[in-house]
Formats: C-alpha cells, sequence, structure tokens
C-alpha cells in the first residue's frame, strides 16, 4: 500500500503546483468524487512531465486539453 500512497502523494503535489484560479484541481477533502476527477487530471500532467520534460503547469494543462 505504500506505493499506491507514494502515487497519491506526488498526484496531489502535481494538483498544488495549480493556479488557484484553477479550482477544478483544488476540491474538498470531503468531494471524494471530484479529488479522484482532480488526481485524474494531475496523473495527466506528471505522465506531461516525466515523458516530454514539460516543467510548466500551464504548458502541461495546453498540451492535456
Amino acid at each position: 500500500m505504500d506505493v499506491y500512497n507514494d502515487l497519491i502523494k506526488i498526484l496531489d503535489t502535481l494538483r498544488n503546483e495549480a493556479p488557484t484560479t484553477f479550482r477544478r484541481y483544488y476540491p474538498e477533502v470531503t468531494q471524494i468524487e471530484e479529488l479522484n476527477k482532480a488526481r485524474a487530471k494531475a496523473y495527466i500532467h506528471l505522465f506531461l512531465k516525466v515523458k516530454f520534460g514539460l516543467t510548466d503547469f500551464l504548458d502541461r494543462r495546453e498540451l492535456g486539453n
């Protein structure tokens, strides 16, 4: 289970890179479904960051859309 928890920590770190104006990356902790959606978006960011070296959040978001 440690590997899963590590992944969640990484995804939450990537979510926190989002500007605060992108509210969908900052759901309430009690909104599990919205939190899972935000983490799914962060997973795409993780892929773009690792595969293509895109370090800027806005660059990754532009390609992810």
